[in-house]
């Protein structure tokens, strides 16, 4: 694969609840974010990287966390008329990602990949490396 990808911990601020065909999933995607100074930004979403059989444990977890407004200080773009969930930023995740837009945004797909315990809701900031990484057409073994 002729990419790089990056991995971080963002904190989940919603789910998208959007209009969908396929009824079995508990929800579309879901939305992250990290400190900037004091504020906090919306920076990507994620439709991917969770089972099904996963999915309706996360659910229960954010909607034990459900606010009324949104938590970002800037507003959440291409939300395809979805009806949002904001929840309140405690909960940390692991991503991963291509890499980040001119904008500040992460680049699709993002991945979720779980949920870190070790890591607290005020120690998530935006980590934007100061050189864009090196590309590499290594091939790594599938193990």
């Amino acid at each position: 694969m002729d990419c790089c990808y990056g991995l971080l911990s963002f904190l989940l601020l919603s789910v998208a609840d959007e209009t969908r065909t396929d009824k079995a999933r508990s929800f579309r995607s879901l939305l992250f974010g990290a400190y900037k100074g004091k504020d906090f930004e919306w920076i990507g979403r994620s439709g991917g990287g969770y089972k099904e059989k996963e999915m309706p444990e996360i659910l229960q977890k954010l909607k034990a966390l459900e606010i009324d407004e949104s938590p970002f200080v800037n507003p959440v773009l291409d939300t395809k008329s979805a009806k949002m969930h904001w929840v309140k930023p405690e909960l940390v995740a692991n991503f991963e990602f291509a890499t980040w837009t001119k904008t500040g945004r992460i680049r699709k797909p993002a991945t979720f990949l779980g949920f870190r315990k070790d890591k607290k809701a005020k120690q998530v900031v935006r980590e934007i490396p100061k050189e864009e990484p090196v590309r590499t057409k290594k091939k790594f073994p599938i193990k």
